[in-house]
């Protein structure tokens, strides 16, 4: 309207036009802030993956060089045999054969109880998941598997893994315990590699950083989940103190099954383990302590490319690929049998 020659307000049309270029200036400037949000993220969970890093080398310092999280090293109580007046549960000792955390809890001053009472031991699981094991991308939620009487625990589901590739010894502990000396009734998978699967580690391989080869290439600890169930597809952990599938242990991205029990942590739950980079990327720490993120691009479950499905990242150095028919990189050619991975 017009008065006097002056104008008193905005026409309908120029009214409009004012919306539409608000819409289009949110649309242009949401995805940028999006991402600004997400790259934030990544930068806290890498932060954190070194703090752990961090810890891993004062652990390994202390202790032999060994590599925490597995059986034959943080996790002996569980995968040995039974000790004639073994003491109870203390503070730092790991509530799971594969557990790297709570050993690493300790080299960061973060206070454990002292109990022997597994009931209590059982609520030390969040300490191993939040905090400082929290990455900020995972917000899914656990339950655990089996429950013990009729309760069930819910807590951030695991953020970082290790490699069972790294954590397990190689052939010539494999052909020892198979002769005995576990803990009875333990699959000696569990804690050695056969000479016999896709790829065969160094014979007198054992989890310490002086055995890995090139620190500097393997990983320590990556972004993944443990553990989607294949049926049911829901995220639940296990308290078993002798479990290998649904802890903090994985079978390596390079890997293409994703069977109950192999690869599942970065195949059926892709979604959820690449959580960087819009789902193309994991965070890792290397055994040297730096950080550093790895990208893959999936076209379908079986054909995929990029460094964080190279096998050289999840296996010491000298280790022999034996067959290719299983890795997402031998499926594109990329990898051949007799490989010696650096």
């Amino acid at each position: 309207m017009v008065a006097n020659g002056k104008r008193n307000g905005f026409t309908l049309i120029e009214l409009l036009v004012v919306v539409a270029i608000i819409a289009l200036l949110v649309s242009l400037l949401l995805p940028s802030m999006v991402g600004a949000r997400d790259q934030a993220k990544a930068t806290v969970c890498l932060s954190r993956l070194k703090n752990l890093g961090i810890a891993q080398q004062a652990y390994a310092a202390e202790q032999k060089d060994y590599i925490p999280g597995a059986p034959l090293t943080t996790g002996w109580v569980y995968a040995g045999p039974p000790r004639p007046g073994q003491p109870p549960y203390v503070a730092g000792d790991p509530v799971n054969m594969y557990d790297y955390s709570i050993p690493l809890l300790k080299q960061m001053n973060i206070g454990l109880p002292k109990s022997s009472d597994p009931a209590v031991v059982r609520l030390y699981y969040p300490l191993t998941t939040d905090g400082p094991m929290l990455c900020p991308s995972n917000q899914q939620i656990a339950e655990n598997y089996p429950s013990t009487g009729g309760s069930k625990i819910y807590i951030h589901a695991s953020s970082y893994l290790t490699m069972a590739s790294l954590v397990r010894a190689g052939p010539d502990f494999y052909k020892k315990y198979l002769a005995g000396g576990l803990k009875p009734g333990l699959e000696v998978a569990k804690v050695a590699q056969s000479a016999s699967w896709d790829v065969r580690v160094p014979g007198g391989y054992f989890p310490q950083l002086s055995s890995l080869g090139r620190p500097g290439l393997k990983v320590f600890l990556a972004d993944g989940l443990r553990y989607l169930d294949q049926t049911s597809r829901q995220i639940t952990f296990t308290t078993l103190k002798d479990s290998y599938y649904g802890y903090q242990s994985a079978q390596p991205p390079c890997d293409i099954q994703g069977t109950d029990t192999l690869a599942r942590e970065y195949n059926l739950a892709r979604r959820y383990s690449y959580r960087h980079r819009r789902g193309k990327a994991i965070n890792t720490i290397m055994f040297d302590g730096h950080g550093e993120p790895l990208w893959a691009e999936f076209q379908n479950d079986t054909t995929a490319r990029g460094p964080a499905l190279h096998p050289k990242h999840y296996y010491p150095s000298g280790s022999v690929i034996q067959n290719t028919g299983n890795m997402f990189l031998g499926r594109a050619g990329l990898l051949k049998a007799g490989d010696v991975l650096p």
